[in-house]
């Protein structure tokens, strides 16, 4: 491989990162809006056809499930909020 070669390579490399770390922040702006908007959540887990359920990792608490989670299980959405 001579210089010119090595040289675009170095060149693809960094034009690559840059996008990776343009991508990671963007991304983190979307989650840092989500955080910081509880309706947008509330509203995906009302209308998303999956059904997800929201577990604290430390204790296992669910604190939120969709809509259609509780449609297969037949669950009541108040009796499951902030229960293990």
């Amino acid at each position: 491989m001579d210089h010119a070669d090595q040289h675009g390579i170095d060149g693809e490399l960094e034009r690559l990162r840059r996008r990776v770390r343009e991508y990671e922040k963007k991304e983190a702006e979307r989650r840092r809006n989500l955080e910081e908007n509880p309706a947008a959540i509330e509203a995906l887990m009302e209308y998303i056809p999956e059904g997800i359920i929201i577990v604290s990792a430390p204790d296992e608490t669910i604190r939120m499930a969709s809509r259609r989670r509780y449609a297969c299980r037949g669950t009541a959405r108040r009796a499951s909020r902030g229960s293990s």
